[in-house]
């Protein structure tokens, strides 16, 4: 609902519809009345910028193209950083860098930056910015790239890696793809069950081994038996000890 002041502005355009003062004025009341403007005024993520952008002060710095084109951008900056939270919590938003941060103050840069914007619903992102800190997404500082967390991983680790990657950050600001996450997960699931596959085959290696070596040893002593059942045991028992010692080497040997 417009004030008297923006009525009486209302009749002066009308009268001087061509008077850059008249229309600024009338723009300038537009604008601080409007529950667009009072709605981002009172947006909480938006806090830090409001008066960078559209203090007041600031559109008073505007003549009354720029305040026109105000007009149009304020009902458009809320729902372009909406849009931006939802691909930072379930989009491609970790792909953002300083130099896509949009200019609030132009729709035209809005609706560029919001078509930049991809939302996946299906996998939802690992991440620790909320909504009140969105700027966060566009730092060099944050990281997105699910490697450098995982550098210093336990076997126990691979187990649950998102633990792992929150753990390895600390302190950090983080936006990462579930979905590198989980491919990251899957080759070392199958680089574990590599080295367990390769060690359980050393293992029965390992047993067959022990077999042949004990069978090894069954075939000495089954032959001694056969030598003392032929009565040629009269070599003496110094004389045996070495023929079983010797067979026995010779045995391990060629079994290995």
């Amino acid at each position: 609902m417009k004030t008297a002041v923006s009525r009486v502005y209302t009749l002066f355009h009308a009268c001087l519809p061509e008077n850059e003062q008249v229309q600024k004025r009338l723009y300038l009341n537009e604008i601080l009345e409007s529950q667009e403007y009072i709605k981002l005024k009172e947006y909480e993520p938006f806090y830090p910028y409001f008066d960078t952008f559209f203090s007041k002060e600031k559109l008073l710095e505007y003549g009354a193209a720029q305040l026109s084109e105000q007009r149009k951008t304020i009902p458009n900056v809320i729902p372009a950083i909406e849009t931006l939270f939802h691909a930072i919590c379930f989009g491609n938003a970790m792909e953002l860098t300083e130099r896509d941060i949009p200019d609030f103050s132009s729709a035209a840069s809005l609706k560029r930056f919001s078509a930049k914007l991809k939302i996946e619903q299906e996998h939802k992102n690992i991440t620790n910015i909320t909504k009140n800190h969105f700027m966060d997404i566009f730092s060099e500082k944050t990281v997105t790239n699910p490697t450098e967390a995982l550098k210093a991983i336990t076997v126990e680790d691979i187990k649950n890696l998102v633990e792992a990657m929150k753990r390895n950050l600390g302190q950090c600001t983080y936006c990462i793809k579930q979905t590198d996450l989980i491919a990251i997960q899957n080759e070392y699931d199958e680089k574990v069950s590599a080295i367990k596959e390769k060690l359980a085959g050393i293992k029965r290696t390992k047993r067959a081994l022990q077999l042949k070596k004990l069978a090894a040893v069954g075939l000495v002593i089954l032959l001694l038996t056969l030598i003392n059942s032929f009565e040629l045991l009269s070599l003496g028992a110094g004389t045996l000890a070495t023929l079983l010692s010797a067979g026995l080497t010779v045995l391990y040997f060629l079994i290995g």
